[in-house]
């Protein structure tokens, strides 16, 4: 089975949070079995996001619904403090339901998204 991938990519007058928005929308048809990974970068002005996932899934996401909670800060926040929010949240969710916590930094700003099964 091959492994297959989708990019996003939002300039700089789309927001993070419209970005993961379109992400989700994507990955939630895909299902937990085919999905893989997301992950996300700022490039230049850009935010760039993936979804990794097992190739010919047929799209057999039935019920599931994919959601992320994005946590953000600027730089007098340390990665330690956004790690341990993110981490905080994926276990109140339920490690089982976790598809995937990614984290990128935007300028001075650091972002942790956690993306879950609901």
């Amino acid at each position: 089975m091959a492994v297959e991938y989708r990019h996003f990519r939002a300039g700089a007058l789309t927001s993070w949070d419209s970005l993961f928005s379109d992400v989700r929308d994507f990955a939630q048809t895909l299902g937990s079995k085919a999905l893989i990974a997301i992950t996300h970068s700022a490039d230049r002005s850009e935010g760039v996001a993936t979804v990794w996932y097992r190739g010919h899934a047929g799209h057999a996401a039935g019920r599931e619904r994919l959601a992320y909670r994005m946590f953000r800060a600027s730089s007098f926040t340390p990665w330690e403090t956004l790690f341990a929010q993110a981490a905080e949240c994926a276990s109140t969710v339920g490690a089982h339901k976790v598809a995937a916590i990614s984290h990128s930094s935007d300028h001075a700003d650091g972002i942790v998204v956690v993306w879950y099964w609901d």
